[in-house]
């Protein structure tokens, strides 16, 4: 089995959490400086408008492979780079995660959308929309650069450089309620993956370093006595990160498995209050209308499937992405 495929795969799936606990800014730079030494081999579709109907889903399609791309004949066993662009099972797979929010790269044609027609579209239930008017709040409230949301909510495409310092005397505690409303709202629309937004603007909207404190998730003795790994279990951004996982629990198997065992540990010390949050999310659904979370669990074999390439195709892989 090729291990730098598969950790390539890993890494990707894993990104938009990791982002959220400090290895981002690693990452990216690896990222950028890879794309910088090596030419792509094929470029990627134009980007459309979003719909009026706000369905994200037409703009999940941008920056992904026609459907008529011709496949290469098989002239071995092994799968070529052609087939592997175009193979169902893996297409499958991302498109998966990607519905659920784990992938942030179908948001492009949101940039030059203002606010009031992101609000037209989020009304439709249009899952993308409510994620950028989410993270412009998110990022206004934080005194920063709001124009630079989508790029901040795609972090394996543009460096978090940029955006404007984050000053703790300035947070609008108005605007970090908003993004969190609107990251909640895009979660209970099905991309689950948006609660670890959710997280985030709580953090920051408290304050962020007593957050679990000012919360009441935690008593304030009790928070002076806790190690640096205990007080991590309960920062907002983790507690939201592994409620996915409760709110979703096929979501940690095929790519999801692995951004769950990389970026969350077990922590039984929180799972009573994910209890609570999970109680109150399905009631949230329930009361607006809206049908449970129902992601099926992943029928692809990945390990298979990079044992099964051809030499040479994981590293055009490695290097292109896959989107």
């Amino acid at each position: 089995m090729n291990s730098r495929l598969l950790l390539t795969v890993v890494v990707l799936a894993a990104l938009a959490l990791l982002a959220l606990i400090g290895l981002q800014r690693a990452l990216e730079e690896a990222v950028r400086e890879r794309e910088e030494s090596q030419p792509t081999e094929e470029s990627a579709p134009a980007a459309a408008s979003p719909s009026a109907h706000g369905d994200s889903a037409a703009a999940a399609g941008q920056g992904r492979p026609d459907e008529t791309w011709p496949v290469a004949e098989t002239q071995s066993d092994c799968l070529t780079y052609s087939e592997v662009r175009r193979h169902p099972g893996l297409r499958q797979e991302i498109e998966r995660v990607r519905a659920a929010g784990l992938l942030r790269d179908d948001l492009e044609v949101y940039r030059s959308v203002d606010e009031a027609a992101l609000e037209g579209l989020a009304d439709t239930g249009d899952t993308g929309a409510m994620m950028v008017l989410g993270q412009r709040q998110l990022l206004a409230g934080q005194g920063r650069d709001p124009r630079r949301a989508v790029d901040l909510l795609n972090p394996g495409v543009a460096s978090r450089e940029g955006a404007g310092p984050i000053d703790l005397e300035v947070l609008d505690r108005d605007l970090l309620e908003e993004a969190a409303g609107w990251f909640y709202r895009a979660a209970l629309h099905g991309r689950v993956y948006a609660l670890t937004q959710v997280g985030e603007a709580l953090s920051w909207r408290t304050g962020f370093l007593d957050a679990p404190v000012e919360l009441g998730w935690v008593d304030q003795d009790a928070w002076k006595t806790m190690t640096i790994t205990e007080k991590s279990y309960w920062r907002p951004v983790y507690v939201y990160a592994k409620t996915v996982y409760d709110v979703a629990p096929s979501l940690s198997t095929g790519l999801g498995e692995f951004g769950y065992r990389l970026s969350l540990q077990e922590s039984v010390e929180t799972q009573a209050l994910r209890d609570r949050i999970v109680r109150r999310f399905l009631e949230d659904q329930q009361a607006a209308g809206l049908p449970p979370v129902d992601i099926p669990a992943a029928d692809f074999d990945l390990r298979e499937f990079v044992e099964r390439l051809c030499p040479g195709v994981a590293d055009s892989l490695e290097r292109d992405g896959w989107q």
